[in-house]
């Protein structure tokens, strides 16, 4: 009687697997049909660059009043690094704690003074990419960039977090 049950239970499970496999986006598939119109050969070289002058074409050029966020675009204290605003005070790598980010200046310079009433360290205003990045402290070392990230968690900043960046030194 218990071999009858070992193999009711082995068909059972066999059957569940074949099952499972024959089931859509299981078990193997084969790779994706290639599109007809698609090239089998690498273009010559006068067939990729009349490709690569089509290319240029095809890239508008905005008018002079309807520019897109280019560094160069950017008023220049938002260009301007640390290093640039005080060149005379020397720099490393080190780490900070980031507090807040926003795309609004404004906003992000509030914030900071806000910060700075909080924290004894230093309160920078990074601009990076699109962003306001309100950072605290010049640590040299990991475990002092620990200490301050619980002492901003402590104050109610939940989402704080270190960063390596340059930092100036003391």
């Amino acid at each position: 009687m218990r071999t009858r049950m070992q193999w009711t239970l082995t068909c059972g499970i066999g059957c569940a697997l074949v099952l499972l496999l024959a089931a859509p986006g299981c078990g193997r598939q084969s790779a994706p049909r290639t599109p007809p119109d698609l090239p089998t050969e690498m273009p010559s070289e006068e067939e990729a660059e009349r490709v690569r002058e089509d290319a240029r074409e095809a890239i508008p050029i905005l008018p002079e009043g309807e520019r897109g966020l280019s560094g160069e675009d950017l008023p220049p204290e938002a260009r301007e690094t640390d290093a640039e605003r005080e060149p005379d005070r020397p720099q490393r790598y080190g780490y900070r704690v980031q507090l807040f980010a926003t795309s609004d200046r404004a906003l992000a310079e509030q914030r900071a003074a806000e910060y700075r009433e909080m924290f004894d360290a230093e309160v920078y205003v990074e601009f990076e990419g699109i962003l306001y990045k309100v950072r605290v402290g010049d640590c040299l070392s990991r475990d002092e960039a620990d200490a301050l990230r619980r002492e901003a968690l402590g104050l109610g900043h939940e989402g704080a977090f270190i960063v390596d960046t340059l930092v100036h030194i003391r």
